[in-house]
């Protein structure tokens, strides 16, 4: 029982920092310092978030701020 309740809390805390830095990656992509918004996005991407894995299929697929890279950007899609 107590095994289950730190997995949770350790999920509840890995999805609230995914949240930060997903929202942190958006305010960066706003201002147009796209290298810092990647860097925010795999960040979120690397603890679960499904949206930053998403925004980071976008930036590569329309060059955003990186190089234009459609199979890496089809990878990230899929994930």
């Amino acid at each position: 029982m107590l095994l289950s309740l730190s997995c949770a809390a350790y999920a509840s805390e890995s999805s609230a920092n995914a949240l930060k830095k997903l929202s942190e990656g958006e305010n960066a992509a706003s201002k147009n310092d796209f290298k810092t918004a990647m860097k925010l996005y795999e960040d979120a991407a690397a603890q679960g978030s499904a949206e930053a894995m998403y925004r980071i299929g976008m930036m590569l697929e329309i060059g955003e701020g990186v190089s234009k890279n459609d199979a890496a950007a089809a990878e990230w899609y899929k994930k």
